[in-house]
């Protein structure tokens, strides 16, 4: 598992755009193939939604949802 937080307070923005920037690569990195270790974690989520009693077909991970949509839509809406 990797995760960044990062917290800025009283910063002007500069280029509002850059939100809309960063999802859009995203989107395009998962176009291309995404990242080599997305599969083997989505793939571990998945073990843990059926030991809890889930169906992970009929209820993913919310990561493997927005994974499937940006695969079936190109992108995400911001």
């Amino acid at each position: 598992f990797r995760a960044l937080s990062i917290q800025v307070d009283g910063a002007s923005i500069v280029d509002r755009n850059v939100g809309t920037q960063a999802l859009a690569r995203a989107c395009q990195s998962v176009a291309a193939g995404g990242a080599p270790w997305a599969q083997a974690h989505l793939s571990a989520w998945g073990e843990v939604f059926k030991r809890f009693g889930a169906k992970p077909q009929r209820t993913p991970c919310s990561a493997q949802a927005l994974l499937k949509r940006v695969q079936r839509e190109g992108n995400l809406p911001c």
